[in-house]
């Protein structure tokens, strides 16, 4: 009976946020996380983790997107909908950019972006989105 009365109103905030977090996703098309990751924050802070409580609130969400995000991929590909060609073909950026960070011991992010001039960047990532747009055939 101890645990109720302890754990009752966590319990019940956490409730609350999942279902505001589901109501916004599916009537305005945001991400739960905007919702949740702070709700976790508050919750996390007065239970007293204080300076490490956005850590915990963060890392607590991109744990559930990982378990959630692998279940997706399990039951799409058990209906043979997850093309793995594009996978494989992401794989090669992945090893050039972890390269650049072994090689070089530098930080990935700056041994890419240090290749190229800040005004450039928002184009690069205009043609990047145009090029995705294009590879789906929409």
């Amino acid at each position: 009976m101890d645990l109720i009365v302890q754990y009752g109103p966590l319990l019940v905030a956490l409730a609350a946020a999942g279902a505001a977090a589901g109501l916004a996703a599916g009537l305005f098309g945001i991400g739960g996380g905007a919702i949740i990751v702070p709700v976790l924050y508050f919750l996390f802070d007065a239970m007293g983790y204080g300076e490490t409580a956005m850590h915990v609130a963060v890392s607590t969400s991109l744990a559930t997107i990982i378990l959630t995000s692998a279940r997706s991929v399990s039951a799409h590909n058990s209906h043979g909908a997850v093309d793995w060609s594009i996978i494989r073909a992401g794989r090669r950026g992945s090893y050039w950019a972890r390269w650049q960070h072994v090689s070089h011991r530098v930080p990935v992010e700056a041994g890419i972006a240090g290749h190229f001039r800040i005004a450039r960047i928002p184009a690069l990532g205009a043609a990047f989105l145009r090029s995705s747009y294009l590879a789906i055939g929409r």
